[in-house]
């Protein structure tokens, strides 16, 4: 049982859970209350989308150790679980097992909100990550940029499923109840609240491009096993000098961004923030935003000190709790609003 639940990354599925519950309860419920309006069967909703989110997320991590059994003996040997505490078929009816349950949840999902996209969407994602670990993560950038879409996805259906449990219960006469004539009576987009879409998508691509950067750190550190398998990821191909300016350009937009966002937000900018809520003048989000700034030029000096497995693995740890800190953030906005 023990191997069983390493094979799922516990830590990481842990994040994916407190991602998921910030995300709903103090982004999306505040804001549904500051605008007086509910979902039903709130509870079943967010029960199936969090069993199909964690489930197809540890059915990924799973197929990934499945695959990549000759690479991870080279590169961390003493981590391979696939081989020696479980069975290679073992491993593949635990991936199945997984991936089934995940997606009977989308669909049970799909079916209570009435939006066949979401069944397209955990399919997706469910071969997504099947290729990904099969072939994709092996070709320069695309197994980076899959893994970080996966990671966006996970954050923006949150509130995209929000959105769409609000729409089935109030059609389009949403726009008519008078919480929403205060600001946001002709910003109504189909029955979605914009500002949860532009929350959410705010700490999704801020969680795509950490986990991109995080990806690509992780070819630097991983490429004596991956040249071993005549893989062709980015420091490979380019070189390790090309693969940190590239990562630290990334570094340096993810900061101007959370520098840009910080300014709308609170209000600096003269410019309305037509979908956002903004809060003026505060000095906690302007904290948190130069607490992220620090930790991302930290991280870009661990990047080009680093020379070993060690320093990309120590860089690699502090772009994680840097998303993890950035993410946090949902809590300070559950205070201020």
């Amino acid at each position: 049982m023990r191997n069983y639940i390493k094979l799922i990354r516990p830590i990481n599925i842990a994040i994916i859970i407190a991602v998921v519950c910030l995300m709903q309860c103090c982004i999306i419920n505040p804001i549904m209350a500051r605008y007086n309006v509910s979902f039903d069967n709130f509870w079943l909703i967010f029960t199936l989308e969090m069993v199909a989110t964690v489930t197809i997320a540890a059915s990924g991590y799973v197929i990934n150790d499945y695959f990549d059994t000759k690479i991870d003996e080279i590169n961390r040997p003493s981590k391979v679980i696939v081989g020696h505490g479980v069975t290679r078929a073992q491993a593949a009816t635990y991936f199945q097992t997984l991936l089934i349950i995940g997606n009977i949840a989308g669909i049970a999902l799909a079916i209570l909100l009435k939006n066949i996209t979401l069944v397209f969407i955990y399919a997706g994602v469910s071969g997504l990550l099947w290729f990904y670990s099969s072939s994709y993560k092996r070709q320069l950038l695309l197994g980076n940029f899959m893994i970080a879409l996966c990671t966006f996805l996970c954050v923006f259906l949150v509130g995209y499923i929000a959105n769409k449990a609000l729409f089935l219960k109030y059609q389009e006469n949403i726009t008519l109840l008078p919480e929403f004539e205060k600001d946001l009576t002709t910003l109504f987009l189909g029955g979605a609240i914009p500002c949860i879409y532009m929350w959410t998508i705010g700490f999704a691509l801020f969680a795509f491009q950490l986990t991109l950067m995080r990806e690509m750190v992780k070819d630097i550190e991983d490429i004596e096993g991956d040249r071993e398998m005549e893989c062709r990821t980015m420091p490979i191909v380019w070189g390790e000098t090309t693969s940190k300016i590239i990562i630290t350009v990334i570094s340096a937009i993810t900061i101007a961004l959370v520098g840009f966002f910080t300014a709308v937000i609170c209000g600096w900018t003269g410019v309305s923030p037509i979908f956002l809520i903004p809060f003026e003048n505060d000095n906690t989000t302007l904290s948190f935003s130069v607490i992220l700034a620090v930790f991302l030029l930290f991280f870009i000096g661990q990047l080009w000190m680093a020379h070993c497995k060690s320093g990309f693995a120590s860089a690699s740890m502090t772009l994680k709790i840097t998303m993890v800190l950035g993410l946090c953030y949902s809590i300070v906005f559950n205070i201020l609003i």
